[in-house]
C-alpha cells in the first residue's frame, strides 16, 4: 500500500495570524554571511521568538482540560501525533459547524476508509485556505469574532 507524507504546516512569519491573547512572532537577524570576514566560514542564523500557539502547533490535552493530571505537551507521546491517519473531508459544512457522529460516519464511508480504536483522525475543513489573512481566520474563538 502506498503511503503519503502529508505536510499540515502553516507558514510561520511576523505576519502569522495569532489569537489576540498571544504576542506577535518576532524573527530577528542574528548573523548573516556578510558578517564574516572574506574567506572565513559564514553562517546565516535567526532568533525566533514566538508563542507556542503560532502557525502550526498542537494543543496538549492539558491546554483545555483544567483537571489535575491532564498532560502537558512534553508529557504526551509522539505516537499521538505521528503515524498513519484517516483524513475525513468535511469541507461541505459551513464554518463553526459541529460535525455529528452520523455525518462523520457518512464522510468516512464515502472516503472508503475505516476508523478503528486509537486511529489518528484528521478533519479536512479547508479553514486555512478559506480564511488566512482575513478576520474570519480567528472567528469562532472565545472573545474573537470577524
Amino acid at each position: 500500500m502506498a503511503r503519503n507524507l502529508i505536510d499540515l504546516s502553516q507558514p510561520l512569519s511576523r505576519e502569522s495570524q495569532l489569537h489576540p491573547f498571544f504576542p506577535p512572532t518576532q524573527i530577528l537577524r542574528h548573523i548573516q554571511h556578510t558578517d564574516a570576514a572574506e574567506g572565513d566560514p559564514s553562517f546565516s542564523a535567526e532568533i525566533i521568538i514566538t508563542s507556542n500557539h503560532a502557525a502550526t502547533h498542537v494543543d496538549a490535552f492539558g491546554h483545555y482540560d483544567s483537571r489535575p493530571g491532564a498532560p502537558a505537551i512534553a508529557e504526551m507521546s509522539l505516537d499521538v501525533f505521528c503515524g498513519e491517519a484517516v483524513c475525513v473531508d468535511v469541507r461541505q459544512y459551513p464554518r463553526a459547524h459541529d460535525v455529528t457522529a452520523a455525518e462523520l460516519e457518512q464522510a468516512v464511508g464515502e472516503s472508503g476508509q475505516d476508523v478503528g480504536e486509537g486511529d489518528i483522525l484528521l478533519f479536512c475543513t479547508d479553514h486555512y485556505n478559506r480564511t488566512a489573512g482575513t478576520p474570519a481566520f480567528l472567528d469562532g474563538f472565545s472573545g474573537v469574532s470577524a
